[in-house]
């Protein structure tokens, strides 16, 4: 059986061993916060969206807009995210 302590400790770092282009843009503890604001904004605009389909109203100009450029902005999140992902987490 191989010996996990080794590769545990090298694994807990607060930042990962692979460097690309997003790497290192922002530091963990700002992309945490980052994404706990987005995922905050995604719910507020979600349940905005809820409200007004219940309601069978017509959805205002701005939420659609607002919802278009959320969807826009989470892909560079995403790769920011998937770029900070240690190799070793990926196995």
């Amino acid at each position: 059986m191989p010996d996990l302590t080794s590769q545990n400790a090298s694994t807990t770092s607060a930042e990962p061993a692979m460097h690309t282009r997003l790497t290192g843009i922002f530091s963990p503890s700002t992309r945490q916060k980052i994404y706990s604001i987005y995922a905050f904004i995604g719910i507020l605009f979600g349940a905005v969206q809820v409200v007004y389909s219940s309601l069978q109203a017509h959805q205002p100009s701005w939420l659609v807009a607002a919802l278009a450029v959320y969807a826009f902005v989470g892909g560079p999140l995403g790769l920011t995210a998937a770029s900070n992902v240690p190799k070793s987490d990926l196995r």
